[in-house]
């Protein structure tokens, strides 16, 4: 590869600034962080070529520190390679980025801190360097005729600690000069936002919406036949193609400080959620494999479910949804892109969202009850629960995936200009995630509740002596052992398996 150029070196003597011109003055007050106008981010500044030094003005609606860093000659839309400059009230640092991560700290600051006051709800922060730094190649020479591309930020809001993660950055994708006094084109790169927002999407869509609708398939509706499987391998399929895009596309945003910890609180969250993604994303590869084995080996004969690998597919798809659950509410509270706090509609409909998935898994616990394909009785089984509120969960799966879907793309959207929100993203994660383990706790506690009953239930239905009924519903009868079945295709197995022909003597 072909080495980089050698910093150039500057005469201090030598102004840098076109014949003639003394001063540049751009008090345009133009506005950046687009992304979040109701923080009125403006900068300023003035070059004054008598010392050789660019004065840069920074205010915004928000306690906290602003910084503003710059690339000459090539847009790059993230930290990596940027001349950074940072302050808050009481002083400045002038830094460099070597990756999308924490900036490091120049050798020497040649960051001069002019001043800072907190005016009413503002912040206002005047800070100034030279033009060029000699044989430095961390501070980017600021000279005419050259093309600059900037990146803004501000730290977490009534945080002004230069330790605390940026909640809001933006990259400028126009092009900057730092020599005009006139109004500045701000073209913002908004694609960064827009690849966080759908990332969010397809893993709400995913595992809020089809993950939770293809278990109450295939826990209570087995009595729809091969359908119920049909269906249910299409939605965990889809679950795990999904959840992959997604995964790779937070990747493709985040990288490389896809888990950077830091030591920030914002920061170590941004880790615990990107490395349980990744935990979550690389096992529910392992599903579709379980789930294609359990179809291979099962048996209509079979007496128990074998722990391989029907009840290892079972648990391991019920840990994977938990802990999705869980990592979907950190992703929430790091959606957050204004600095102003979690948006509380997304809160409460992701609140909302557990509360319906969870009362779902109730009522089919409670009305229809888990069936196995265990036992030479499942179609008795099957037809005894075949009355109305099988018809109604049916229903209530129906809605709940169509209310799935608009309530993904309602969250995302909402997310970013809604004014009514929460302070503290790493304090509402701990409260949602509280939640959430609450929330699975009293699943487990109605399910304890009824569970005398299922089991009553399956006893007497899976009993040598229950006759399973036989009106209203067409079965399928064993001619030699008069097993009953409510499907043909599984009295056929059955009779294959048992040598029992189709004359009704034993072959």
């Amino acid at each position: 590869p072909t080495p980089p150029t050698p910093a150039p070196t500057f005469d201090p003597a030598q102004s840098v600034c076109p014949d003639g011109v003394t001063e540049v003055r751009n008090e345009q007050n133009t506005q950046y962080l687009n992304v979040a106008p109701d923080l009125q981010y403006t900068m300023n500044w003035t070059i004054d070529c008598a010392t050789q030094t660019i004065e840069i003005s920074l205010r915004a609606k928000i306690k906290s520190w602003l910084g503003v860093g710059f690339h000459i000659d090539e847009y790059v839309g993230r930290m990596r390679d940027a001349d950074i400059l940072w302050a808050n009230e009481d002083g400045c640092q002038d830094s460099h980025a070597v990756a999308d991560a924490f900036p490091l700290a120049d050798d020497v600051n040649n960051c001069e801190f002019v001043r800072g006051d907190v005016v009413g709800e503002f912040t206002e922060i005047v800070v100034r360097r030279p033009l060029v730094v000699p044989d430095d190649d961390k501070n980017h020479p600021i000279l005419p005729g050259r093309t600059y591309y900037l990146i803004h930020a501000v730290g977490a809001r009534d945080d002004t600690s230069f330790g605390n993660q940026h909640s809001v950055r933006e990259a400028t994708a126009s092009a900057h000069d730092w020599y005009s006094a006139g109004a500045v084109e701000v073209r913002s790169d908004d694609t960064a936002q827009a690849l966080r927002t759908l990332h969010g999407a397809f893993m709400l869509a995913a595992w809020a919406v089809a993950s939770v609708a293809g278990t109450i398939l295939a826990r209570f509706l087995k009595d729809l036949g091969p359908l119920w499987f049909q269906i249910h391998r299409t939605l965990m399929c889809t679950v795990v193609l999904v959840g992959l895009v997604g995964f790779i596309i937070i990747v493709a945003v985040t990288a490389p400080r896809f888990v950077d910890g830091e030591t920030a609180p914002r920061n170590i969250l941004f880790s615990t959620h990107s490395l349980l993604g990744t935990l979550i994303t690389a096992v529910s590869l392992v599903q579709p494999v379980l789930g294609y084995f359990a179809d291979k080996l099962w048996s209509p004969d079979r007496e128990k479910t074998p722990v391989f690998p029907d009840m290892i597919h079972w648990w391991l798809g019920r840990f994977l949804t938990f802990f999705a659950f869980v990592n979907m509410a950190m992703g929430i509270a790091l959606f957050d892109n204004t600095g102003q706090g979690v948006p509380i509609a997304a809160l409460i409909l992701y609140l909302l969202w557990c509360f319906s998935a969870l009362a779902l898994l109730a009522y089919g616990q409670l009305t229809v009850g888990q069936v196995n394909h265990n036992g030479e009785n499942y179609s008795a089984a099957l037809a005894k629960r075949r009355d109305k509120s099988v018809v109604r969960g049916r229903v209530a799966v129906v809605l709940y995936f169509m209310l799935g879907l608009l309530v993904s793309v309602v969250i995302v959207g909402i997310a970013n200009p809604l004014q009514y929100r929460i302070d503290s993203a790493s304090g509402i994660a701990a409260i949602v995630l509280l939640i959430v383990v609450l929330l699975f706790c009293a699943q487990g506690v109605a399910l304890a509740l009824c569970k005398r009953t299922v089991i009553a239930e399956d006893a007497k239905a899976f009993s040598p002596s229950y006759e399973a009924p036989q009106v209203n519903y067409e079965t399928f009868v064993c001619p030699v052992c008069s097993n009953v079945y409510m499907l043909e295709e599984h009295r056929a197995i059955h009779m294959r398996l048992r040598g029992h022909d189709q004359q009704g003597t034993p072959s």
